[in-house]
């Protein structure tokens, strides 16, 4: 998944596993790249990268979570345990999980997850610094 936030990046090559960046524009890349890699040929890439997506199985979570509630509260229900404290709720599974799925679209949306790679690639090329000797 991505986020469409295109910004400029620079490395040593154009399949190389580490870049630095981002920089908002073209001309900071080249910037940077012409010091970094001391007047050096290097690639810069316009790229967008990867954001992490919010999907979890909230109601696989739900049955876990309601399970571990009826555990921990033994003392609300007779010898025999309970029967389903649930019962008298319409897909009550269906109901946490969809709360437990919002909890974690929210929470991922605040923090974030850094990633690495990138979604999609354009307008790479090599950039030869003025002066340089081969």
């Amino acid at each position: 998944m991505s986020d469409k936030n295109f910004k400029w990046w620079v490395s040593d090559s154009e399949d190389a596993e580490i870049f630095s960046g981002p920089y908002d524009s073209r001309e900071e890349a080249i910037h940077v790249g012409t010091g970094d890699y001391d007047r050096a040929p290097f690639y810069i890439v316009e790229a967008d990268k990867t954001v992490m997506s919010a999907y979890v199985d909230g109601e696989a979570y739900a049955e876990r979570i309601m399970e571990d509630l009826t555990e921990r509260n033994e003392e609300c229900f007779g010898e025999d345990g309970p029967d389903d404290p649930w019962a008298e709720y319409d897909k009550p599974h269906r109901s946490l999980g969809n709360a437990i799925e919002q909890a974690v679209s929210d929470w991922v949306a605040a923090h974030p997850g850094k990633t690495w790679s990138f979604h999609e690639m354009r307008n790479g090329e090599y950039i030869t610094p003025a002066g340089f000797v081969a």
